[in-house]
């Protein structure tokens, strides 16, 4: 801890708080994530930060591990501080709700092609992320920058268990899940599921409301998808027919890619 000096606090949950920090050695700002529980609760976390070491600077909409320790009474792990709002907070401020269509849809075609290749690279290196949502997504106005932040919930290829949000799951995901029998299998099923959950946050941001009805955390997602919320009509077309074949579940990122790229959105 005496390498580094505290500027603000940014955040504090259930288990531990997160503040700015400048690093005495290079006087470069980060994150600095302190939790109180046990360090095993936070094992995971680490594991995928670590791994992502690899291949985390190849790509600016990562946020990259910096280092973790230990001390007498928390466990501590410093990554890249990302300045913006996370989009759940962006989208009520006044600077997005006086946009106009065009820079809407503008807006949500930057967010869809940025995190898809986040995506498709953290696919390449063996992992998903499992929990794509707002709230997990960094927006930095100035640069225009999206980031995907939050990897507790992340695997390398040998996925198990249930994980994500219950209004970015889709359909029968449970069973989807349970019926992956190898490990190749469900990591193939979360690879989908990441690129479904990244469109319904673009149905979201672009609507103001997510496809289906909200659904309490902890709960099942709907067996019946069928009364789907419509788009808006301010939505761009080439935009909603993407955003649909995401919503089908039947592809990876990289697939989703290969397909923008050939209609040139």
């Amino acid at each position: 801890m005496d390498n580094y000096k505290t500027e603000k606090k940014l955040g504090q949950g259930a288990f531990g708080e997160v503040f700015l920090v400048s690093d005495l050695r290079n006087n470069k700002f980060y994150a600095m994530k302190m939790f109180t529980l046990p360090s095993k609760y936070y094992r995971n976390e680490i594991e995928m930060l670590e791994h992502m070491k690899e291949y985390c600077s190849m790509d600016k909409h990562l946020s990259c591990l910096h280092e973790w320790f230990r001390t007498n009474t928390s466990l501590v792990i410093v990554f890249d501080y990302i300045a913006g709002y996370d989009l759940v907070e962006y989208i009520k401020l006044d600077e997005f709700k006086n946009m106009n269509d065009e820079q809407l849809n503008e807006f949500a075609l930057r967010l869809l092609n940025q995190i898809l290749s986040t995506l498709s690279l953290m696919n390449e290196y063996d992992m998903v992320h499992r929990d794509v949502k707002p709230g997990n997504i960094i927006y930095n106005p100035v640069t225009g920058i999206f980031t995907l932040i939050d990897y507790g919930l992340s695997c390398k290829r040998a996925c198990s268990g249930w994980s994500g949000t219950p209004n970015y799951l889709p359909e029968k995901y449970y069973e989807l899940v349970k019926t992956s029998q190898t490990p190749i299998q469900r990591f193939e099923a979360y690879q989908k599921i990441d690129v479904y959950a990244l469109g319904v946050a673009i149905f979201y941001i672009t609507n103001g409301y997510t496809p289906f009805a909200p659904r309490p955390r902890g709960s099942v997602p709907p067996l019946d998808y069928e009364n789907r919320r419509a788009w808006k009509s301010s939505v761009d077309p080439g935009l909603i027919e993407m955003v649909d074949i995401m919503l089908t579940n039947e592809y990876t990122a990289e697939k989703i890619k290969d397909m923008v790229s050939e209609r040139e959105y």
